[in-house]
């Protein structure tokens, strides 16, 4: 990032107290009125194409509308918006989250990049976000009025399929972004609260009916998906040695 020593002590404080990060009561008051649901995946997982066929579905659900500090990327439009990494944008960044005006902030320890979300992030009744493993804890103890976290997987060979097709070549970044689809998939089989979807290819309407219900409080059955988490921890270790 171009931006002084001071302003990057001062965002290198933010990422060594991220997990402990709570907004200001003046947020919270308007946040527990609201609910939260987040889709934790790897990349190239379709968490975008499965939001998207919801909020056509469900006039109850509105998109997140996330902060980042990394470069723009095409699917941004309506659910990202992001920062330039310079002192200006930086530095009222840092000013917002050391007053608690920001929701929540995650700094990916992979890349160094920034993701979060403010009080304009959440503008519906319910509403659906891609969320970074790392996140999940902070946000589900800030205070919103319900929270539920979505595991969403898809068949092993599909998904390298998809990731291939995002990264035909051998680069930093994809290094990167496996790392992180390890680290999502490993965090996911770990956390006892998550709810398992299973992204079928060539049938979103199944899929968006299962998310509607998994956020109705109905239970659907999940042993495919987590045999499908399960294989793709196993395809990604051995797709990073």
């Amino acid at each position: 990032m171009d931006i002084s020593p001071e302003l990057q002590a001062r965002f290198d404080a933010a990422a060594a107290r991220q997990n402990d990060y709570q907004p200001s009561e003046s947020v919270r008051r308007i946040i527990k009125n609201k609910t939260l649901v987040m889709i934790v995946a790897p990349a190239a997982m379709g968490k975008s194409f499965v939001i998207s066929h919801a909020l056509a579905a469900d006039p109850r659900f509105a998109q997140t509308v996330s902060f980042t500090t990394r470069d723009p990327r095409a699917g941004d439009e309506g659910n990202m918006r992001t920062i330039p990494r310079d002192e200006q944008h930086i530095g009222t960044l840092m000013e917002m989250i050391e007053a608690g005006q920001v929701v929540n902030y995650a700094i990916f320890p992979t890349t160094g990049m920034l993701y979060g979300t403010d009080l304009m992030s959440y503008s519906g009744e319910i509403n659906l976000m891609p969320a970074l493993a790392n996140s999940v804890r902070g946000l589900r103890q800030i205070g919103f009025g319900r929270t539920l976290t979505i595991g969403l997987v898809t068949a092993p060979q599909t998904w390298r399929h998809w990731f291939d097709m995002r990264f035909p070549e051998p680069t930093a970044e994809k290094t990167a972004r496996l790392k992180e689809a390890l680290l999502s998939i490993a965090w996911s089989l770990e956390d006892s609260d998550i709810q398992w979807l299973i992204n079928r290819e060539d049938d979103a309407n199944s899929t968006t009916q299962d998310l509607i219900s998994l956020v109705n409080g109905k239970l659907i059955d999940t042993t495919q998906a987590l045999g499908y988490a399960q294989e793709l921890r196993t395809m990604i270790s051995q797709m990073l040695q």
